[in-house]
């Protein structure tokens, strides 16, 4: 069985200078190589993302590829370098290092396809535990700003629809930081 851990992951730096996505990255990676090493099969870290990357991350995954060309700004500028080392320093990575995305909107008037929202985020939080059951190790993404809880549905995400509603609303927020802790306790 594998652990989900929350994983401290600061864009800034202690002078409140921002930390580049490759610093960022490099992190990530570095808490990867060392969970591998312990015996982890595998390590992912969670990741708000747009149903359109959500799609395209198990699409991916699912044809035994690695690369999902995630691109975007903050939490996918960190995505973007962490593939990016994967492609070139990195590639004993290819496979074992994965996002675990959570989706926190759709840029498409929240169209989801033939589901709600809910079903949904609870696909990616049972594709995380299937992970988890499989002896994968979860980094539960936090940082300066968001800890203790997890940093899921920041950014555009806390912004509102063309009818003013939240792209991300608060009770999928709770239902995911829930079931995180209840990750981070069954998975020690």
């Amino acid at each position: 069985m594998g652990h989900f851990v929350k994983f401290l992951l600061p864009y800034k730096d202690d002078n409140g200078n921002y930390l580049s996505s490759d610093s960022q990255a490099t992190s990530v990676i570095e808490e990867a190589k060392k969970r591998i090493d312990a015996g982890a099969k595998g390590v992912a870290i969670t990741y708000s993302a747009n149903y359109g990357q959500t799609l395209e991350i198990h699409k991916t995954y699912n044809a035994g590829d690695w690369n999902t060309h995630t691109g975007g700004a903050n939490q996918a500028g960190v995505i973007t370098a962490m593939e990016n080392f994967m492609g070139t320093t990195e590639t004993a990575l290819q496979g074992k290092l994965q996002i675990a995305p959570i989706t926190t909107m759709s840029y498409e008037s929240n169209r989801y396809g033939d589901y709600t929202h809910k079903e949904v985020v609870e696909a990616d939080l049972k594709y995380i535990k299937n992970l988890l059951d499989q002896g994968w190790d979860v980094l539960g993404w936090i940082n300066q700003d968001t800890n203790p809880e997890y940093a899921v549905g920041g950014g555009v995400a806390k912004s509102r629809d063309q009818y003013g509603k939240p792209y991300f609303p608060k009770e999928l927020s709770d239902l995911v930081q829930e079931t995180f802790k209840k990750y981070a306790t069954d998975h020690i």
